[in-house]
Formats: structure tokens, sequence, C-alpha cells
């Protein structure tokens, strides 16, 4: 039987290959943001840049528009706040805490988009250099209450009802450019038989939008009124995956090379040796 090392070389080539491949994976948990106990987060930040206010956490800058009249905001907040919560009432001071009773994973830390009829989608600016993977959502405690058990402006939440998230990916910053793609995320859904409000944290798989500079979040539901939709449009965030290729993924070194090299010469040299055993 004639003996080829071609067979070898592409296993030794592909695993070469591989290991160029590998991405470095980077979780945001948000527990290095520095949250005051009192009142238990952050709705206003420092300016990022001159025309991009906002929270910068490792590298991603999260949205935030406060208004100082009202004292009102929209886009992103900061949190670690735990409610005590009255198991009926949709409180609007709820806001700020989630259903799952704290971060994912047990922590203490996480954001909270809002998207206001008034104001721009929250958007998450990604860091340089970086693709989006996952993220882990829930529910906050406003919207799952009012869901569950509706409030003076929305509806209990029956057959038929849903609420769903939409990630939309776009290849510039802020929200803007071309479209990359969207991820949906029901919240909430009573469609075709289900009975689901959302109040665990669960993983969101983004990797379809991995392509993106920034993501655009924005929310649907069945229950609107004459001024949009009367679910309250908040979601809750954790844990966001991004990736970015090893400082190895480059050209194989030299001596990984020459390693190839040795090993496909050894698996040579050793089926000559059978081949001449076998004829003697």
């Amino acid at each position: 039987m004639r003996f080829s090392t071609a067979p070898a070389l592409v296993l030794i080539l592909a695993a070469l290959a591989s290991a160029a491949r590998s991405d470095v994976v980077t979780t945001t948990t948000f527990e290095s943001a520095a949250i005051p106990s009192n009142p238990g987060y952050l709705n206003n930040s420092d300016p990022v840049g001159n025309t991009n206010p906002g929270f910068n956490v490792d590298g991603n800058v999260f949205s935030n528009d406060f208004d100082t009249t009202y004292g009102t905001w929209s886009g992103w907040t900061l949190s670690k706040k735990v409610d005590v919560v009255d198991p009926r009432t949709a409180d609007y001071t709820y806001q700020y805490s989630t259903i799952a009773g704290g971060g994912a994973d047990g922590s203490a830390n996480f954001a909270v988009a809002y998207n206001s009829a008034f104001g721009a989608a929250p958007y998450i600016n990604v860091a340089a250099g970086r693709s989006v993977v996952s993220m882990d959502v829930t529910n906050t405690t406003y919207a799952y209450l009012s869901m569950k058990n509706g409030d003076a402006y929305a509806k209990k939440f029956d057959s038929g009802d849903f609420f769903t998230l939409h990630v939309a990916g776009f290849d510039g910053a802020n929200g803007a450019g071309a479209k990359v793609g969207q991820v949906d995320f029901n919240l909430a859904d009573f469609l075709n038989g289900k009975n689901t409000i959302v109040n665990t944290w669960q993983t969101v798989d983004l990797t379809s939008l991995g392509g993106a500079r920034s993501l655009s979040f924005t929310f649907s539901s069945s229950d609107n009124g004459d001024f949009g939709m009367n679910t309250p449009a908040y979601v809750a965030v954790d844990n966001i995956r991004t990736s970015a290729p090893s400082d190895s993924a480059a050209v194989p070194e030299p001596a990984s090379l020459a390693t190839a090299a040795v090993g496909l010469a050894a698996v040579a040299f050793a089926a000559r040796r059978g081949r001449k055993r076998a004829s003697a």
C-alpha cells in the first residue's frame, strides 16, 4: 500500500489553523461599577466624549439621557437595587430592580435599559475590536408585576399577549448606520397556548450580530394605547459577552511550523520502515 503524507499534513495544518482562529471572550458583569448603596443605582453618568453621554464599562459605552428638569432618564442605568416588593402592585419605583432578585449568577450589579416613548432607543457601542457573543436578560420587577397583575396603565397579560425585546445590530456607532441584523427575545409569551413571563436570567445568543459596531434595544407588546405601548419598556441585562482574536491568532510562529515539519517527517519515516519490514 502506497503511503501518502498528505493526510497527516492536512491534520497538522488544520490544528494550527484552529489555534490561529481561537478567540478570547470577555464577560462584562458590571461588578466593577461603583454604585452607591443609597439609592442603589446610577441613572446619570459623566459624559463620555462630547456627543456621547453614557457609562463606559470594559470599553462598551451604554447610552444615557438624564433630564435634570424633571429628574427622569432613558437609555441605560447601572443598578444593584433589590426591592422588597408588594407581590401585586406594579410600582414605578421598581424600575431599578430585577424580578430575579439581583444580578445574574448571584452577582450584585446589572444594567437596566429603558426605551422612553419620548427619547432615543437605548444603545450600546461595542468596544473597539470586539464582537458580541451573548448576554443575559430578565424582566425588571416593575415590568413583571405590570404584566402579571396589570396596573393603572397596562393590562394583565392573558392569552394572545406578548412582550418582546428587539436587539438590532448596526455597523455604525450610536445605533446608526446599516443594519447588520436583529435578534428577538420574548420577555413574556402568551401565544399558542404559552403562559410565560420571564422571572429568571436567560441567555440570548447574539452571534448573528457579531459584526455590529453598536446594538439598539427596542420593544413591542400586544398591549398598546393612544400614546404607544402600555407595557413598561424595560429590560435588565447582565453578563454581556464579547470576543476578540487572541494575541497568537495571527500567523503561526516559525517554531510551530518547524514542529509541524518534524512531526510530518517522523510520520513519513515510520511509514517507510513499516513497508520495508513488510516486504522482508
